[in-house]
């Protein structure tokens, strides 16, 4: 992901947020910790997408664990 442009980048992390499959999840995840500051709020964005999923789902507890994870992240504002 690295070689790709930040537009790119922000448009994969939401196509993956959409997405929402655990394998989605776990890609945003591992991103959300090593990627650069100015895409951590488009990584946040995929992953509140995958958290409401599991909501729909009925996967509460997971849900609440996301996004909890999502807001403490460092994320720029």
């Amino acid at each position: 992901m690295r070689n790709l442009g930040f537009c790119r980048r922000r448009f994969l992390f939401a196509a993956l947020g959409r997405i929402g499959n655990d394998a989605a999840t776990k890609s945003l995840r591992q991103s959300l910790a090593k990627a650069p500051a100015k895409v951590r709020s488009a990584i946040a964005e995929g992953l509140v997408l995958c958290a409401e999923r599991l909501q729909k789902e009925g996967r509460q507890q997971e849900a609440v664990e996301l996004f909890d994870e999502v807001r403490k992240a460092e994320v720029p504002k």
